[in-house]
């Protein structure tokens, strides 16, 4: 029994006696344990934060943050401060930012605890009043990592059992969101009911990758812990998402006996489990699997546990409950260590007041999970709908009372709790049910929600949305939910229209493309009906409507289904017509699955004239049909090409691109694309776009270091002279109209890295002049600032004045978006524009050219390249580090320093005269006297280099702002007892070779090699050579004279990067990490390579072994490897 009354009392307690931990599982590889007694301290540390904005006890605070971490400091910040904590969904949603601002009406004294970065993304989904509301909430918002931790401990309250420890907010986002309150009376009585109903022991460790807004998530798999002190591993939610199979790999790990999902994860996890494999899990210890928070399909149940049985998991850990926000968490649990139940019933019989009739035949069959017995302090009973209790196994409401019973929801009116609450306490869940044995079984949802993969979507919000249609008139459409035979919902939508005909199918066209848009859904039917079911009172009755559906036979359905797919086709007509017509026009040739598809669909419906445009949705096609063709799909290619796939690429030709991307069989040609049909890659306007490989490597990049400014491409000019400002402004803005890269954002879509092209940008140039008491330099680095690759334009032109006629002009972009021949186009047009000249129609935009990325990739050329630089690394070389100055610690440390250097015009003409005398170009002659150099400062002469290729493939992307350079990661054998000349010839074919494979991305490269990446050092090479001759960004704006400023630089990208300009007097910029190196070595090295050339110009047949700087540097490093040998 617990014998204190507050949460807090019990985690007080626990922190004294063993100090156990929650593990938070951030990456695969990632973790970070903390001690429950450390998550107490420096919840205190946040707490004073929260007092010293102005919070006391009893105010509310909504926590919205993506790092579970952060949250559960704040969660337990307010609850020793008494202040009222308010979970929330992170994710930027338009459904979520809606029921956010509904919040913040009911609530609007409340703070809001999140990250600036979560905040900036409600931006992208405002509009201008919505805006209006951001503007409001970010006066009363509190940024984590603004919290200091220097201020000590807040001020701990007197918190009692009938004061408030959360709010659980449910509800959709057009509809008025609904606080369930939850005192700490009810959060100790629910959590002691749990503890006893589940058999908790000490030994028990609980794993979960449920959200902790998520109240199964928070209380049962973090707060229960917690209190209890055992052991606990959560696990990211979006990191369960991107691999499910992670779930079962810690869990094997941890050795964890208490997990947790809804239906929807096993699911989930099913699709990416294969049976041909063994993950080696031990799952042995398992003792509970908590399925609960949506319906059961017991299809799922039995497949999952059948599958694991391989992995030693107890046949009878499947552990099923029943519950609601309402009663705390749970209202039912089943008896540990019993197998799982089910029962079917004939699903004729499930309208309130029916008595179940059982029933083993499967047609008109529906089987229920049995959901366990209930919980001490919750009571449950079945009623009518007139609140009167019904017997054992008859369909009835499912109420509930008792000490976890919430008394109501926040700041509701009193009038409000009695339309669903009676006087004695009974609350009314909304769900449907029935008890055999003692044991609750819930049947349907009366509650007027649909639970769509594991997601609950309120029908009046759904109707809401449509009626917005012009198609859709006020009151003309309504949403129900009946189960299937697995007990999945099915969304039924009926539309008011007299009959199937051509308004109906535009209709059903709308509504099919607002779901699929603004929910991510599909209706198991969209059906037309004469008239609304309502009320007198005119109130919709949902209900009616899904038995209206439940009473039509099936031969009426399929009647009704077929006949919106004639009429469909029928409108649809002109469509195909006018598409079959660009079809022809292009020359465009159908490949082998793009036939295959179009002719198993044609098949599946009956149809013949479909197009690689066509939406299978729009064609009628249903989730009976859907399943066929994905079987007659899965005979031809496997069982890669799940149902799923289908859903999310909904036309003939996005579906034809997937199985080529995810299949490798015989029935699969990697066709190469008629390239001569330019317009091929040119692709249609969307809402987000794949990244480039050359993008995915920079968002990576920006990820581990948001905050630097390594990737950014910048470039100062002073100008000297009358600056027409607003014709620049027209300028900048011109040219940001002609180039998408110009007004494109990153966003992660649903895991997935994307880019997002805006229509519009409201952009100006920033305006400033040089105030008395400021430093031009200090005010020059200062303007060069990190992006946020959420908010586009990822590109600013600053404008300086410091004296009269005379200016600092800053063009700063993100590498993301542009490379250094870009700059050069960009600084070309802007000229142009600036000086009055048209300039030429841009055919082509950096999202043609991913298309094109994505399509080379698939070919046979792409295959060839990927062979060449696998077997440049076949033997895959050991870790090579450079000998450094300083320790290489474990976190990257990008502070760095430029020297720059030049070698004097007599030498600079005799390296390039050795190029011309051995037919070899002058990059070529430089990266092999750089690497001989740099031989010297390893320990091996077996190194690798990067270096920069432009990257362009053919002139459709000459003109084309991006990012289009690639990296080549050049592998050097050097072998010092032959010549100059050999060595140099050696370099030469190294080079051809790898120019002529100058597609391959390095980014798969080191995804192939399965480099191990860490944080401190780049993968496969340390040092980045580049010979820069692409352009000097010189500027021209008519009589103004511009001068190139040199920008002071405090950062480095590589270990090392030498970067050398081609002029009469070849000048070189080394940029090194300070961290790593002193200046006096990075100076040394320069000497090395400029005495490299100053014995190979006299002598080409020099052997590299007699270079005199080699000999030095050999006898040093011989000297610290003994050295380095002894000490070990």
């Amino acid at each position: 029994m617990i014998n204190k009354n507050t949460i807090l009392d019990l985690m007080y307690q626990s922190i004294q006696g063993k100090n156990e931990s929650i593990t938070f599982i951030k990456e695969s590889n990632i973790e970070k344990k903390v001690l429950y007694k450390e998550l107490y301290s420096k919840s205190k540390l946040v707490l004073k934060h929260l007092q010293d904005r102005g919070l006391k006890k009893g105010d509310e605070v909504i926590i919205r943050l993506s790092d579970n971490e952060k949250f559960l400091y704040t969660f337990w910040a307010c609850l020793l401060g008494g202040i009222i904590p308010v979970p929330f969904d992170y994710l930027a949603t338009s459904a979520n930012f809606n029921k956010l601002i509904k919040i913040y009406n009911q609530i609007p004294k409340s703070f809001m605890v999140t990250e600036e970065d979560i905040l900036k993304e409600l931006h992208h989904i405002s509009d201008d009043e919505a805006e209006e509301n951001l503007k409001d909430i970010e006066t009363k918002v509190i940024y984590f990592q603004d919290i200091n931790s220097d201020n000590g401990y807040g001020n701990l309250e007197d918190i009692v059992e009938t004061d408030i420890a959360f709010i659980q907010y449910s509800s959709g986002s057009t509809g008025n969101p609904k606080g369930v309150v939850i005192t700490h009376e009810n959060l100790m009585s629910n959590i002691e009911s749990i503890i006893i109903g589940s058999k908790h022991t000490v030994e028990d460790k609980y794993i979960s990758w449920m959200p902790l807004h998520h109240d199964l998530g928070l209380t049962w798999f973090c707060l229960m812990p917690m209190v209890l002190n055992v052991k606990q591993y959560n696990i990211a939610t979006s990191l369960f998402l991107k691999d499910p199979l992670l779930w079962l790999e810690k869990t094997s790990e941890k050795g964890a006996t208490i997990l947790v999902s809804p239906n929807f994860g096993y699911k989930y996890l099913l699709e990416k489990y294969e049976d041909s494999k063994n993950y080696g899990w031990d799952l042995s210890r398992v003792r509970l699997i908590i399925n609960g928070a949506e319906p059961i399909s017991v299809d799922i149940v039995n497949e999952f546990i059948k599958k694991m049985k391989k992995y030693n998991l107890n046949q009878n850990t499947m552990y099923t409950v029943y519950g609601l926000a309402e009663s705390t968490l749970i209202v039912s649990l089943a008896i540990p260590g019993e197998p799982f139940q089910s029962i079917k019933i004939d699903r004729n019989y499930l309208s309130v007041g029916d008595k179940i009739v059982r029933t083993k035949h499967r047609e008109n069959g529906i089987e229920l999970a049995i959901e366990g017995i209930k919980v001490r302090d919750v009571d449950f009973r079945i009623t009518d709908l007139k609140h009167k209790e019904l017997p054992d196994e008859h369909i009835g409401q499912i109420e509930i009372r008792g000490k976890s019973v919430t008394k109501g929801y926040y700041k509701e009116k009193a009038s409000d709790r009695k339309t669903y609450m009676s006087d004695d306490g009974w609350l009314n869940t909304g769900d449907l049910g029935f008890v055999t044995n003692n044991y609750l079984v819930v049947a349907a949802r009366q509650k007027e929600i649909v639970i769509i993969n594991g997601q609950n979507y309120y029908l009046y919000d759904i109707e809401q949305v449509l009626e917005k249609l012009d198609e859709i008139p006020i009151e003309g459409v309504i949403a129900s939910v009946v189960s299937s035979a697995n007990n999945e919902d099915l969304l039924i939508i009926f539309v008011k229209h007299e009959s199937i005909d051509d308004k109906f199918i535009n209709k059903y066209r709308a509504i099919v493309s607002t779901l699929n848009k603004e929910f991510g859904i599909q209706a198991y039917s969209i059906l037309p009906i004469k008239n609304i079911p309502k009320t007198t009172s005119g109130k919709l009755q949902r209900y009616k409507a899904a038995e209206i559906y439940k009473q039509l036979s099936q031969s009426e359905k399929n009647n009704m289904e077929s006949t919106i797919k004639q009429v469909l086709k029928s409108v649809n007509t002109e469509y195909r017509k006018n598409a079959y017509k660009i079809l022809e026009q292009s020359e465009y040739k159908l490949n082998s699955v793009e036939k295959k598809v179009i002719e198993i669909t044609s098949s599946v419906l009956k149809y013949n004239e479909i197009n690689i445009f066509d939406n299978f949705f729009e064609l009628g096609v249903n989730s009976i049909l859907m399943k066929q063709i994905g079987e007659d799909l899965r005979e031809v290619y496997g069982e890669k090409i799940l149902t799923s796939a289908i859903y999310k690429n909904p036309t003939i030709k996005e579906l034809s691109d997937y199985i080529i991307e995810h299949v490798d069989t015989p029935n699969i040609k990697l066709e190469k694309k008629n390239k001569k049909n330019n317009n091929y890659y040119k692709i249609k306007m969307d809402d987000y776009y794949k990244l480039s490989e050359e993008q995915e490597r920079q968002y990576v990049l920006n990820c581990l270091d948001h905050k630097s400014t390594n990737y950014n491409i910048s470039v100062v000019w002073i100008l000297d002279g009358k600056l027409d400002l607003k014709q620049l402004n027209y300028a900048f803005m011109k040219l940001v109209e002609r180039h998408e890269s110009l007004r494109t954002s990153f966003h992660l879509v649903k895991g997935t890295p994307k880019q997002k092209i805006h229509k519009n940008l409201n952009i100006r140039l920033e305006e400033n002049k040089l105030k008395k008491d400021e430093d031009l330099e200090e005010v020059i680095s200062k303007s060069i600032k990190p992006f946020d690759l959420t908010m586009a334009p990822l590109i600013r032109i600053k404008i300086i004045n410091f004296e009269k006629d005379k200016n600092v002009m800053i063009l700063d972009m993100h590498h993301i978006i542009g490379d250094g021949a870009s700059l050069e186009i960009l600084v070309k047009e802007l000229e142009s524009l600036y000086c009055g000249r048209n300039l030429s129609k841009v055919d082509f935009q950096y999202k043609d050219y991913v298309m094109y990325q994505y399509e080379f990739m698939k070919s046979v050329m792409y295959l060839k390249e990927k062979e060449f630089w696998n077997s440049m690394y076949e033997k895959k070389p050991f870790e090579r580090e450079l000998i450094t100055d300083y320790k290489r610690y474990h976190t990257l440390d990008n502070s760095g320093k430029r020297i720059y250097k030049s070698m004097n015009k007599e030498l600079s003409e005799k390296i390039k005269g050795i190029g011309r005398s051995n037919n070899c170009t002058l990059f070529m002659v430089l990266l092999a006297a750089f690497s001989i150099t740099l031989s010297n400062y390893y320990y091996e002469d077996d190194i690798s280099i990067g270096t920069p290729i432009i990257g362009r493939p053919n002139k459709n992307f000459y003109e084309v702002i991006g990012l289009f350079v690639n990296t080549l990661a050049i592998r050097l054998h050097l072998n010092k007892s032959i010549t100059f000349e050999e060595y140099l010839s050696y370099v030469k074919n190294i080079c051809i070779d790898a120019f002529s494979n100058e597609e391959y991305q390095y980014n798969e490269l080191v995804n192939h090699l399965n480099v191990t990446r860490k944080t401190n050092k780049n993968p496969i090479f340390d040092v980045f050579f580049a010979l820069q001759n692409a352009g000097t960004s010189d500027l021209n704006l008519n009589q103004i004279l511009a001068k190139k400023y040199s920008c002071k630089n405090n950062s480095a990208r590589f270990d090392i990067s030498i970067d050398i300009y081609e002029k009469e007097e070849l000048s070189c910029v080394l940029e090194y990490r300070t961290s790593l190196f002193k200046e006096e070595t990075i100076l040394e090295m320069f000497s090395d390579f400029e005495n490299v050339f100053i014995q190979v110009a006299n002598n080409s047949k020099i052997k590299i072994n007699t270079i005199k700087c080699i000999q030095k540097r050999q006898n040093d490093n011989k000297k610290n490897s003994m050295d380095f040998s002894f000490n070990f």
